[in-house]
């Protein structure tokens, strides 16, 4: 479903980071670049564990299909 690369995650963080880099600026005026990288990559780290952790992960629908 979600391939395991680093492509991935690379998308995945510059597109949160994008996001949320827009709405500071629409709420605050401002570009509080660390603190949005530092969300950002907060996101995505949860995003991937909580895909592992449902069995969402492309490896692990791999192995399914396998046995």
């Amino acid at each position: 479903m979600i391939p395991r690369n680093g492509k991935w995650f690379i998308v995945m963080f510059l597109a949160i980071l994008a996001v949320l880099i827009f709405f500071d600026y629409i709420d605050h005026n401002s570009l509080d670049l660390l603190s949005n990288t530092v969300h950002a990559l907060f996101l995505v780290i949860v995003m991937r564990l909580f895909n592992w952790l449902m069995g969402f992960d492309s490896k692990s629908e791999e192995s399914k299909t396998e046995k």
